[in-house]
This record gives structure tokens, C-alpha cells and sequence, in this order.
């Protein structure tokens, strides 16, 4: 479960009243939903977005970076991403496929920061990334 895009590692970070301003999370083992903290050198393959709590958010934008002021991007900003449905309709969600994004440790960060923030009012976010070694 090592290759061929299989998701075999995953780290997570949650956001609690997420607000209309840019805000981070560290991507790492998170006390409530597990994983661990992000490989030296790794592909990443997927984001996935847990919403609840959602106070008049319709939508969000979001960027990885090395850092926490979001001074060093990983991906692009994806803006103005809005919410899915999920199966119940009690909770929103999105899932974002990274392609097996190349990732490693530079001398601006050793870590995934999650920037963050919704169009209105605040929602509670839990992410997870997907990502494998290489």
C-alpha cells in the first residue's frame, strides 16, 4: 500500500469559528482525529473538508503552506470553493485531489500548514490530507 496513488498516511488539524480572515492549522496527528505528522519527502493526494457549525458560510478559500503565515505556499489559492452536501445534510464537505502533489522539507518549513478562512459569518472545519512516501 505503497504506490499507484493508494492513500496509505494521512495527518489532520481542526478549526474551530473559522472566520472571514486567513486563518492556519497545522496538518499533523491531531489529538481527536488521529493521523500523523507529515513525511519529510511525500506525495500528496487528496484534502478532505469537514464543515459544521456553519454560521451564514456558503463557501471557502484555502491554501497549503510551509508556514504558518502563509508566506510559502504548497498549492495554489483555491478561492471561492463552495460547500457540498454531505449524505445526512447536517455537515458540509469537499474533497480536492492534489495529484500526487511532490512534497519535502525545505529551509522554509518542515510542516503543512492548512490557510484557511469562509466568505461570511464562521464555521468549525476539520481537515484531513491524504498523502503517501516516497
Amino acid at each position: 500500500m505503497s504506490s499507484g496513488g493508494i492513500q496509505n498516511k494521512y495527518s489532520a488539524g481542526s478549526l474551530s469559528s473559522l472566520g472571514t480572515s486567513y486563518t492556519h492549522v497545522e496538518l499533523k496527528a491531531d489529538s481527536t482525529l488521529g493521523g500523523m505528522k507529515v513525511a519529510s519527502q511525500c506525495y500528496l493526494d487528496k484534502l478532505l473538508f469537514t464543515w459544521k457549525s456553519i454560521s451564514t458560510a456558503v463557501n471557502c478559500s484555502w491554501y497549503l503552506a510551509y508556514d504558518s503565515d502563509g508566506e510559502f505556499p504548497i498549492t495554489d489559492p483555491q478561492e471561492t470553493i463552495a460547500f457540498k452536501d454531505g449524505k445526512t445534510g447536517t455537515t458540509k464537505v469537499n474533497a480536492f485531489d492534489l495529484a500526487g502533489a511532490a512534497y519535502r522539507h525545505t529551509s522554509q518549513g518542515q510542516t503543512v500548514f492548512l490557510i484557511a478562512k469562509v466568505n461570511a459569518g464562521s464555521a468549525n472545519l476539520d481537515a484531513v490530507l491524504l498523502w503517501r512516501g516516497r
